[in-house]
């Protein structure tokens, strides 16, 4: 199905490239040539249920030392932007070969088996599943509206000053990703003992998601200046203001990130569907406003002030989810969880 799906899309965007951007259709078809490589993930995803990360996790930081590696080398000896293009493609094959192998030694089986598939089965799975289809999309229009919106209301070089703030602010997002995938078979074993324990458990997960956003947010508050004068130099000077503003938003993204785990276990995908669109028409209207007002900082308002609404008021004003609501205001209280009694009642169930 994800195979299907992968090289349905990169056609579909072939047309758009070749039709849109006929100057760069060589560069563009090569990076999306990739998606081909991406059903071989359901690899990755099948020992995060089993909670068996570490292979899988030498195999991705292995291939992604390779491909920075290669990156370096293409900047250090000028190469044509062709080349990058070429290392993105490499990487995904590169992991994309890793998993294969890894799935064939670990089951002495190949994953190219057409026995058993169930056309039923997938009906099952794609109306289950459309509704966290849709989220996706829209999660990543509103997390991106932004950049495109400052391009035709500003011009391309405010994207560059807004997007080299935004490279920086969420340079660290795959933390709280990982810390999920890892510690969710876990949580989802609550459920086993009790409402309360699984309760327990996913406000454990929250309060260290929001602790490390809010700890990391901090430091690059503090450091913003010194960070993109030294990365970036003067010219973009004003990134700074961006990055000191942007960088808070990585909070409500590791509430969005923990809490939308919890829905799909809790088969209330639909739930999710709506905040992230809800999240998309504020981060619409925000952007008009703020954009035309106060230029590349005002985008940087609206998008915090769109994942917040997305992902903490929307809960509030729903009452099927102001549960999380709640277990997310409990969630700032570091220290009545990061205590060794409490962690190991937690750990133990009840």
């Amino acid at each position: 199905m994800r195979l299907i799906a992968s090289v349905s899309s990169f056609i579909l965007i072939f047309f758009i490239v070749a039709f849109c951007f006929d100057d760069s259709v060589v560069f563009y078809t090569i990076i999306f040539f990739s998606l081909v490589f991406t059903p071989f993930d359901v690899v990755d995803l099948h020992q995060q249920a089993l909670s068996d990360l570490k292979y899988i996790s030498v195999l991705r930081f292995t291939a992604m030392l390779v491909s920075a590696a290669f990156k370096i080398f293409l900047v250090i000896s000028e190469q044509p932007l062709i080349y990058f293009s070429v290392a993105v493609l490499v990487e995904y094959i590169l992991v994309a070969l890793m998993l294969f192998s890894y799935f064939s030694l670990k089951h002495s089986s190949s994953m190219f088996k057409f026995e058993g598939l169930s056309l039923k089965r997938a009906k099952v799975f794609l109306l289950e599943s459309w509704p966290e289809i849709l989220a996706g999309l829209g999660a990543i229009l509103f997390m991106r509206l932004d950049q495109v919106m400052l391009k035709f209301m500003l011009g391309a070089e405010s994207v560059g000053v807004y997007s080299a703030a935004v490279r920086l602010s969420e340079a660290w997002y795959f933390l709280p990703t990982a810390f999920v995938a890892a510690s969710f078979p876990f949580i989802i074993k609550g459920k086993s003992f009790s409402r309360e324990c699984y309760l327990d458990r996913l406000r454990l997960l929250l309060t260290v998601l929001i602790f490390i956003s809010v700890l990391a947010a901090f430091v690059v508050s503090v450091l913003s200046d010194w960070v993109i004068h030294l990365i970036y130099g003067d010219q973009y000077y004003d990134s700074a203001v961006i990055l000191l503003i942007h960088c808070w938003s990585g909070l409500f993204v590791c509430m969005g990130i923990g809490s939308g785990s919890a829905l799909a276990a809790e088969k209330k995908l639909k739930w999710n569907l709506y905040r992230n669109l809800f999240g998309l028409l504020v981060n619409v209207a925000l952007n008009v406003v703020l954009i035309d007002k106060f230029g590349t900082v005002g985008a940087a308002v609206a998008t915090l002030i769109s994942l917040a609404c997305a992902f903490w008021l929307f809960d509030f004003l729903f009452s099927p989810l102001r549960y999380m609501f709640l277990l997310k205001l409990k969630a700032f209280n570091f220290f009545y969880f990061f205590n060794a009694h409490q962690l190991k009642r937690v750990v133990n169930g009840f």
